[in-house]
């Protein structure tokens, strides 16, 4: 499912899994960051947040703020180098859209540098 995932451990059990999620079958609108929480009461569905939304979330659970710029990087930009690459080597329309995300992508690593 993901390159990357970074697992916190929240109160009473809660579990916060980021999932850096770039699988070679999936498409430019699929790749990003998935935030998956268990064991919450009540149920919270997966959602795709930012690599900005993560690092925030990191440091809010105490997490040292260079070491969770430098997880949420690594997964980002490995991301952004994978849209790129299939921007390079997909066909027109999704060429397209692979370079469209690899533009967000690289737009979220500017937004994580200055958090």
């Amino acid at each position: 499912m993901a390159a990357l995932t970074i697992t916190c451990h929240g109160q009473e059990g809660t579990v916060f899994d980021y999932h850096a999620v770039d699988d070679d079958d999936l498409g430019p609108n699929e790749m990003g960051w998935i935030l998956i929480v268990k064991n919450s009461t009540p149920p919270v569905a997966p959602q795709r947040v930012s690599a900005a939304e993560v690092y925030g979330d990191l440091v809010s659970m105490t997490l040292d703020p260079q070491e969770a710029r430098e997880m949420v990087r690594a997964g980002t930009e490995k991301m952004r180098d994978l849209a790129r690459e299939r921007a390079n080597t997909a066909d027109d329309e999704e060429a397209a859209a692979w370079g469209e995300r690899a533009d967000v992508t690289a737009a979220q690593l500017e937004e994580l540098a200055g958090a």
